[in-house]
């Protein structure tokens, strides 16, 4: 199984993670936030954009970002690959110009959990989120 991984950790938002997987089974998007987990199917289609948009972006490069401050939040990422050796990095409010591969790398990963979703409460927590990166 490959995953990727992005835990949200705002300063005044309760945590969340995101985990896109790629098993033999099946893809799907978990997410998991207070008390909450919902994991939906990937259609075909949502996989392979997800999956060209990755690997142009080539996520095992990606470095540590510039670490905290007071309000804002901390991603911790992570890459997993079926065969090889898992990749972690981490960032703090990664916006497009100044940490553009984390920036695309949380990108992704949030904006298709956005994409399936299911839970209105779980919508509107991944809405939130959308500002301590710079989302659109």
């Amino acid at each position: 199984m490959t995953r990727y991984t992005v835990l949200f950790e705002p300063t005044f938002h309760p945590r969340v993670e995101v985990e896109v997987a790629f098993a033999p089974e099946g893809e799907w998007v978990r997410i998991q936030t207070e008390g909450r987990e919902e994991r939906v199917r990937l259609s075909v289609e949502q996989g392979v954009r997800f999956l060209e948009a990755m690997e142009a972006l080539a996520p095992e490069h990606i470095l540590d970002g510039r670490e905290g401050g007071i309000d804002g939040c901390t991603f911790s990422c992570a890459v997993s690959p079926e065969w090889g050796k898992r990749h972690t990095f981490r960032a703090w409010c990664p916006g497009p110009e100044k940490s553009p591969q984390q920036h695309a790398f949380i990108s992704l990963v949030h904006l298709l959990a956005l994409e399936v979703t299911r839970e209105p409460t779980t919508a509107a927590l991944l809405k939130q989120l959308r500002g301590y990166y710079g989302g659109s």
